[in-house]
C-alpha cells in the first residue's frame, strides 16, 4: 500500500499512524511482539510461581534489546511509508548492522538525562522549587530537542555529536508539536493499559503478560508516528517530497529505500 509522501498536519500524523498500523500490522506490531511476547509470558509465569529468577531472565535481554526493536520498528515504518517491502527479520538486520554506534549515540543520550537529573538533583538541595523548575526545563530541553535521535540512526545512519546537531535542526520550531505527540501516546497508553490494570485484581501474573503485550503495542505506534513526523519535518525544511519523486522520475525506477542514499558518519 502507497502513502502520500508530503507535509502532515499534527493530526494527520496521528491518524496515518494508525493506518499504518491497521494495514501492516503483522509487521509493525510483529516486531517488538516477537521479544515482548515472550517475555511477558516468562515474566507472568516468574510471578505467578513466585519465582524472581524467571522475571530477571526475562527483563534482562528486554532491557538489552530495547532500543534495537525501536530502530527495527522505525526502519520498517520509514519502508512501509516510502512503498518498499520489508520483513520482520530484514528490519532486525538492519537494526543490528547499526548496533554498536546506535547503542553509543543511545548511550550519550542517557547520559545527558542523568546530567540534567544530576543537576536539578543538587539544586533541589538548596532549594527544592527551583531544583523541581530546573529539572522538568532540563528534561523538556534533552527529550524534546533530541526526539527524532532514533529516526535519524535508524534512516539516515548518523551518529554520535552528528545525530544530535541533525535532530535539533529537524526539530528547531515544532516542538510543540512533539509534546502533543507524546500526550497522545500516553492517552493510548492510557487506554490500552485499562486491560492490564483489571486483570491485575484477578491474576497479577497474567496481568503483567498482557502489560508487556500493551508495551509492545504502544512502542510500535510510537516509532511508526515519530517516523511519519521525521519525514514530514524533512517535507516541510528540505522538500524531500519533491526530491524524493523526482529522483523516482530521473532513475525510472522506485525510488531507494530509506538507508541506501543515507550519510554515514561512522
Amino acid at each position: 500500500m502507497r502513502y502520500e509522501i508530503r507535509p502532515l498536519t499534527f493530526t494527520e500524523i496521528v491518524d496515518v499512524a494508525f493506518r499504518m498500523l491497521r494495514n501492516h500490522f503483522k509487521i509493525l506490531i510483529g516486531i517488538p511482539l516477537i521479544v515482548y511476547a515472550p517475555v511477558g509470558l516468562i515474566m507472568g509465569y516468574g510471578i505467578s510461581m513466585e519465582q524472581p529468577v524467571w522475571i530477571i531472565l526475562a527483563a534482562l535481554p528486554l532491557a538489552a534489546l530495547q532500543f534495537v526493536i525501536y530502530l527495527a520498528t522505525t526502519y520498517a515504518a520509514a519502508s512501509l511509508y516510502l512503498g518498499h517491502s520489508v520483513t520482520i527479520a530484514s528490519s532486525y538486520r538492519d537494526a543490528f548492522r547499526i548496533f554498536l554506534p546506535a547503542f553509543g549515540t543511545t548511550i550519550l543520550f542517557y547520559l545527558a538525562l542523568f546530567a540534567a537529573g544530576l543537576m536539578a538533583f543538587v539544586l533541589a538541595l538548596i532549594n527544592p522549587i527551583i531544583g523541581i523548575g530546573v529539572g522538568i526545563a532540563l528534561l523538556l530541553f534533552v527529550v524534546l530537542r533530541w526526539a527524532l535521535l532514533q529516526q535519524v540512526m535508524a534512516i539516515e545512519r548518523r551518529f554520535g555529536l552528528t545525530s544530535f546537531r541533525r535532530s535539533e535542526v529537524l526539530t528547531k520550531g515544532v516542538r510543540g508539536r512533539v509534546v502533543g505527540l507524546y500526550l497522545v501516546l500516553a492517552i493510548i497508553t492510557l487506554v490500552i493499559g485499562g486491560t492490564s490494570t483489571a486483570l491485575s485484581v484477578v491474576n497479577q501474573g497474567l496481568s503483567v503478560s498482557i502489560s508487556m503485550l500493551e508495551q509492545g503495542i504502544g512502542m510500535a505506534y510510537l516509532s511508526t508516528m515519530f517516523c511519519l513526523f521525521y519525514f514530514d519535518q524533512r517535507c516541510v525544511k528540505e522538500d524531500f517530497d519533491i526530491h524524493y519523486m523526482a529522483q523516482a522520475i530521473g532513475t525510472n525506477r522506485e525510488p531507494a529505500t530509506p538507508t541506501e542514499n543515507a550519510e554515514s558518519d561512522v
